[in-house]
């Protein structure tokens, strides 16, 4: 979740006021407004700095990406080290996959100001989707180092951790994002994966829901809690429970299933009478039927009864 730019113009009236305008209602979510006002009010100041930087972020947001581009790079050959410009230009780079040109971008922006948390949060950003997680969360330590207050950033090191399954640092960092933004999508959410990876399968549920309720039109959220509800219903709460431990097992289901053959051959070696032998292959056989069938089971029971 990328934190909004700012606009730096001394809020007088004109073309810096409408620049300012228009940040505030990016700020507020109203991305398309402010593009439209952006539009109309460079039409009038058509070489302000602030209304280029205003349309650039507004057209970024709107995914337009071309155009987003385009003014970024306006306000660039006016003013070469805009970090502003700069960053917009690295994330329009980034979401069209030109991910090398996007950290190209954003190391010159850092040379201007390597003490920007957003622009440091970010490199942070672009370096998780790339899988360079242990470069990912330095740039977010950095960056907390210099806004340990900012919710985005601490949400994104909290979804990191919880993907290097260190949950209790990263159910620290969704807590502490929480306090500082508990109205927010992004903190729930990142408190959301960081319950349902701490076998709290409960808490997950309710912190995804709160993040789906937040923006109900968000995909990867909806998925996610379609995810984590399967796991609270009663069918599927034990498969749950039971794959979040094999998932620790080196091998997985492959090595569980590699461990119960050496455990069979260990018991009849050390004499283990065939009854009890018995017994515990059956259990073994009803919880592999029951793991075939969880799933399947499950998401019919979550068709026939939704979740709220």
């Amino acid at each position: 979740m990328d934190a909004e730019l700012r606009g730096r113009g001394p809020g007088s009236p004109g073309p810096d006021s409408l620049a300012d305008q228009t940040f505030q209602l990016l700020a507020a979510g109203k991305s398309q407004l402010a593009l439209e006002r952006a539009r109309m009010a460079l039409a009038q100041h058509p070489s302000h700095l602030g209304l280029k930087l205003a349309l650039a972020e507004a057209s970024f947001q709107e995914e337009r990406n071309d155009e987003a581009q385009e003014h970024a790079r306006s306000v660039l050959t006016q003013d070469p080290q805009n970090t502003a410009a700069m960053r917009v230009a690295a994330l329009v780079a980034a979401r069209m996959g030109s991910f090398q040109e996007s950290e190209k971008i954003l190391l010159s922006a850092l040379k201007v100001d390597p003490t920007d948390p957003v622009l440091l949060g970010n490199y942070g950003s672009i370096m998780h989707r790339t899988g360079r997680l242990e470069k990912a969360e330095s740039l977010l330590r950095r960056a907390l180092n210099f806004d340990p207050e900012n919710s985005d950033l601490r949400s994104m090191l909290s979804v990191l951790l919880s993907e290097r399954r260190e949950l209790d640092a990263a159910s620290h960092h969704g807590a502490a994002a929480l306090t500082a933004a508990p109205e927010d999508e992004f903190p729930h959410l990142a408190s959301g994966i960081a319950a349902h990876q701490s076998l709290r399968p409960f808490a997950a549920r309710r912190h995804v829901r709160t993040a789906l309720r937040q923006d109900p039109t968000d995909k990867q959220v909806r998925e996610l809690f379609e995810e984590v509800d399967e796991s609270c219903r009663w069918i599927g709460l034990p498969h749950y429970f039971i794959s979040s431990l094999i998932a620790r097992i080196p091998g997985g289901s492959l090595g569980l299933h590699g461990l119960f053959v050496l455990s069979l051959f260990l018991m009849r070696s050390a004499g283990v009478p065939e009854m009890w032998i018995g017994r515990y292959a059956l259990i073994y056989l009803i919880w592999a039927i029951y793991s075939w069938f969880a799933r399947p089971l499950t998401k019919l029971w979550v068709r026939m009864v939704p979740a709220q």
